[in-house]
């Protein structure tokens, strides 16, 4: 396979993994104008928090042990080995999500009170308690179809899990009027369904016999120091929510939590991306040429998640003015900040395959810590001046220090021919236009359509910069002749 059909194939795995990603966003999309119809600012405030609490539970219930699973797949080549990696990891994350849920369930009360600062926050913090078990299943499912790069697989598990979600939100929220519990009470009937799934997916494989004590530890003693990573991950990403509840007041939460969903349509190429990422990069690294395709994917991730972020940038007011009320269009800026921060995620990702391949995860971990070190206190100085506009610029400037550092790191343990100086301008270049047109639109007031031919003409200026800088024109004509030969061929067999 040559560097060309390799990045290919790279980007095949990210667009079914997106197109997965399209429908289960899309269709969360979809559900904005209902719930900014039903819900009050409050009330998406208090969803947030607690969704917020229960993804720093997951992370405790997983510890890192998806990362040791990719590794130590690849690294045993035989079935039994294999399925002995599979059930250590399934069965530690379930008992782990059982001994939480108990904690949950006993402390929900005092966890809203004390812990969110919000009453109201105890039943649905209660009902999530209950989805940690079979939420187990899906995070097993989705990990292990993507590690056997069963792409299509993985999309359809879950593009079927959020279809399954949203439409049970309609029947708890809407239809059932249970207001913010209806919204965990639909998560909880999704989970049970799909752990459902999974033990008919995986019913050759899953047995509790194959659980492997010494196993468990030599995956645990590789993924530890990530655990304090994925903390500071979910810190930075993700604790601006209680942030903005102690400084500011709950509706702002929601209102952060809206900004958040209009800048998730990003997650669609960057968590694809992700996805797709870590197998491909582990499945190549033998090759000679891996270096300089490690370096081309950064720069064309690059390009594709800057336009991207751009887009969202210029037209997060009118996709809010769309998609919600009045009262949810102040969240338009924090939108946009907010897309850059998913680019700095799936950056992360790119800086992290060095430390990978040499097995030392130790850079990651301490880039998250002073990540989250900074955010702490960016976030203090920030929000009360900015509000929410100020909690997503704390979220997004701590998050881009992690690929700073951990690529700094990496290069040192396994060198990849990165062209730095190239994707600094990608990101420069993008964060420039977009924020500098809306705030030059808003200083100077202008009217419906300036601003739509400012936006455009901000669009097509950082499309033609990086058709230049990348030289896209050489991509372009590498898959044309590539194209053209085979077709040639093609025309020889049928004569």
């Amino acid at each position: 396979m040559g560097k060309l059909a390799a990045l290919k194939s790279l980007a095949g795995d990210s667009l079914i993994y997106g197109a997965a990603g399209v429908v289960s966003r899309f269709i969360g999309v979809l559900l904005v104008p209902v719930y900014t119809r039903v819900f009050a600012p409050a009330d998406y405030g208090v969803v947030s928090l607690v969704m917020t609490f229960t993804a720093l539970v997951n992370i405790l219930i997983i510890l890192g042990m998806d990362n040791s699973l990719a590794r130590w797949y690849y690294d045993d080549e035989t079935e039994d080995g294999r399925k002995i990696s599979l059930n250590t990891y399934l069965w530690s994350c379930l008992a782990a999500a059982t001994v939480f849920a108990v904690l949950m369930i006993v402390f929900h009360e005092f966890a809203a009170a004390h812990l969110l600062r919000e009453e109201r926050a105890a039943a649905p913090l209660l009902i999530a308690a209950c989805s940690l078990p079979p939420a187990a299943f899906i995070n097993f499912t989705s990990n292990v179809l993507r590690i056997q790069r069963r792409a299509a697989a993985a999309a359809v598990f879950a593009s079927a899990v959020a279809l399954s979600t949203v439409l049970l939100n309609i029947f708890f929220v809407v239809i059932l009027k249970q207001g913010v519990t209806g919204v965990f009470y639909a998560q909880l009937a999704a989970s049970v369904g799909a752990a459902v799934w999974t033990l008919f997916l995986f019913r050759r494989q899953i047995d509790p016999r194959r659980f492997s004590f010494g196993r468990w530890k030599q995956m645990f003693a590789f993924s530890f120091p990530l655990l304090p990573g994925s903390i500071a991950f979910w810190a930075v990403n993700f604790s601006g929510v209680f942030f903005i509840q102690a400084l500011a007041t709950t509706s702002e939460v929601g209102l952060y939590q809206v900004g958040i969903s209009v800048a998730a349509a990003m997650a669609l190429l960057t968590q694809a991306f992700q996805m797709a990422w870590g197998p491909f990069a582990f499945s190549i690294h033998k090759r000679e040429d891996a270096g300089e395709i490690y370096a081309d994917a950064l720069l064309l991730y690059l390009g594709a998640a800057c336009t991207a972020a751009l887009l969202i940038t210029l037209f997060a007011r009118e996709i809010l003015i769309v998609l919600t009320t009045e009262d949810y269009y102040a969240a338009g800026a924090a939108a946009g900040i907010l897309s850059f921060n998913y680019l700095f995620i799936g950056l992360g990702y790119v800086a992290s395959t060095g430390t990978a391949l040499a097995k030392n995860n130790l850079a990651y971990g301490i880039a998250a810590v002073a990540s989250a070190l900074l955010l702490v206190g960016l976030n203090y100085l920030l929000i009360p001046r900015f509000g929410i506009e100020g909690a997503a610029l704390a979220t997004a400037a701590s998050q881009a220090l992690i690929p700073l550092i951990v690529f700094r790191h990496a290069q040192m343990l396994y060198p990849i021919p990165y062209d730095f100086f190239k994707a600094a301008l990608v990101v420069t270049a993008a964060a420039g236009l977009g924020f500098g047109a809306v705030y030059f639109m808003e200083y100077a007031s202008t009217d419906f359509w300036i601003s739509l031919a400012i936006k455009l003409a901000a669009a097509a200026a950082f499309a033609a910069f990086l058709f230049y800088l990348l030289d896209l024109k050489s991509y372009a004509a590498a898959v044309f002749t590539k194209f053209s030969n085979g077709t040639a061929e093609q025309e020889k067999v049928d004569s």
